[in-house]
């Protein structure tokens, strides 16, 4: 049996967090349709992939992801 490692980005994620909405919660507010969802594991924000038109996965990302100053090792 091999031992798996685990990536440093998804070490210290929440295991409890859910999602906010069913679907990617820019497109249901402007009505539009996406291809496939990609949740936050860091606060459970569910956005469209980059297949979709608003890429809002890609974009909530962009908007919040740690600074390098950010230690994810606490």
């Amino acid at each position: 049996m091999t031992n798996k490692q685990t990536c440093e980005h998804v070490k210290n994620f929440d295991e409890n967090i859910t999602s906010k909405t069913s679907g990617c919660e820019e497109c249901e507010k402007e009505g539009t349709e996406w291809v496939a969802l990609r949740m936050c594991l860091s606060c459970g924000h569910v956005g469209c992939c980059d297949s979709s038109v608003g890429l809002h996965a890609t974009k909530h990302f962009s908007e919040n992801k740690p600074s390098p100053d950010d230690s994810t090792s606490k």
